[in-house]
C-alpha cells in the first residue's frame, strides 16, 4: 500500500473526526456512537423531584440511593449488616448534601427504570474550591487565593447490570447542564487515584486532573464487623470546561489533520515526523493512538 494512500485516507477520517471534536464545542456535533431507542427509553435520567429529598418523606429517594452508592462504590462487603452500616452513612451524608439542609446549589439526578427502580445516580452541589480542588475546610496556604464557588460532581453510580449503556454519561451530561443552568461554565470532580476504571470514564467524558489536585490525605469509609471506620487513600480533583473540548483532544484532531493535508511531498517523511511532533507535544500514549490509527487505515486498503 501506498504511503500516500494511507495520508490520504488519514486526511479524510482526521478532518471526520476534527468535525465532530469542534461541532461539540458548538453544540453542532452529533456522537458517533448512539444508544438505540429501546435502550433509550429503557431507563429514565431526571432531576430528584423536592418529596423525594425530603429523608423523612415516604417517596424520599435517598435510602435507595445510599443502597445503591455501598453496592456500587466501594468494596464488597462481608455480610449484608455491613451493607446496611454503609448505606446507613451514605444515606446521611447525601441528605446533608441534597436536601433543604444545603443551602447552595444542587442536584440529586437519578435514572430509573419503568418500575421506578433507581439504577442510576449522581449529585452535583456548588462548594468553596480552590482551582486545585482543595475545599475551605481541607486548604492549604496557596489555595486561599483561589477559592471560589464551583460546581462539584459526586457519588455518581450505575447499577451494575445496568452498566455499559451509556447511563452515567447521561447523568453527567445532567449534572453538566445543571451546572451550566446556574450559570457556571466548569464543573470539578474527585476520583480515587487506584480507581483506573473510573478516571478512564471521566476522561472520556472531556475531564482532566488539575494542576496540584492530587490530595494524599483524603479519607473513605470502609465497615467491617458492623463498624464504620475511615482509612487513608489518595484521590485526584479533576475538571471538565463545559465551553469547549480538552486542549489535547483538539490538538490530536488538528496534528492528524495536518498529517494527510501534506501527503504529496514526502509522505513517508511526514508521517515519522507528524507522530514524533505528536509524542512530544501529547504523550506516548497519543501516538500510540495515532499509530494505530495509521494501521487500521492500512488494514482497510
Amino acid at each position: 500500500m501506498a504511503v500516500g494512500s494511507r495520508l490520504l485516507l488519514l486526511l479524510h477520517i482526521a478532518a471526520a473526526n476534527a468535525a465532530v471534536v469542534m461541532g461539540r464545542a458548538g453544540g453542532l456535533g452529533k456522537q458517533h456512537r448512539q444508544l438505540s431507542p429501546i435502550m433509550m427509553t429503557r431507563v429514565q435520567v431526571r432531576t430528584a423531584a423536592e418529596s423525594e429529598l425530603r429523608p423523612s418523606d415516604r417517596n424520599s429517594a435517598f435510602p435507595e440511593v445510599a443502597q445503591l452508592c455501598a453496592k456500587g462504590l466501594f468494596q464488597q462487603m462481608d455480610s449484608p449488616r455491613d451493607e446496611v452500616v454503609l448505606a446507613s452513612a451514605l444515606g446521611n451524608d447525601l441528605i446533608e448534601h441534597f436536601s433543604r439542609r444545603n443551602r447552595e446549589k444542587n442536584a440529586l439526578l437519578i435514572a430509573e427504570t419503568p418500575s421506578s427502580e433507581i439504577v442510576g445516580s449522581v449529585g452535583i452541589e456548588v462548594v468553596f474550591l480552590s482551582e486545585a480542588g482543595y475545599s475551605i475546610r481541607r486548604q492549604r496556604a496557596e489555595d486561599e487565593a483561589t477559592m471560589a464557588p464551583r460546581p462539584l460532581l459526586s457519588n455518581l453510580v450505575v447499577d451494575r447490570s445496568y452498566r455499559r449503556r451509556g447511563i452515567a454519561k447521561r447523568l453527567c451530561k445532567a449534572a453538566e447542564a445543571a451546572a451550566k443552568e446556574w450559570g457556571y461554565g466548569e464543573v470539578y470532580l474527585k476520583v480515587e487515584k487506584d480507581n483506573r476504571k473510573a478516571r478512564s470514564l471521566y476522561r472520556k467524558l472531556g475531564y482532566r486532573p488539575v494542576p496540584g489536585g492530587e490530595d494524599a490525605d483524603a479519607e473513605r469509609p470502609v465497615v467491617l464487623g458492623g463498624r464504620l471506620r475511615y482509612e487513608p487513600t489518595t484521590t485526584i480533583a479533576m475538571r471538565k470546561d463545559l465551553g469547549k473540548p480538552p486542549l489535547d483532544v483538539v490538538l490530536k484532531n488538528v496534528l492528524l489533520l495536518m498529517v494527510g493535508a501534506v501527503a504529496v511531498a514526502n509522505a513517508q517523511a511526514v508521517e515519522q515526523a507528524a507522530l514524533d511532533v505528536i509524542f512530544r507535544i501529547l504523550g506516548p500514549h497519543v501516538a500510540a493512538d495515532a499509530k494505530q490509527a495509521l494501521e487500521a487505515l492500512g488494514a482497510q486498503l
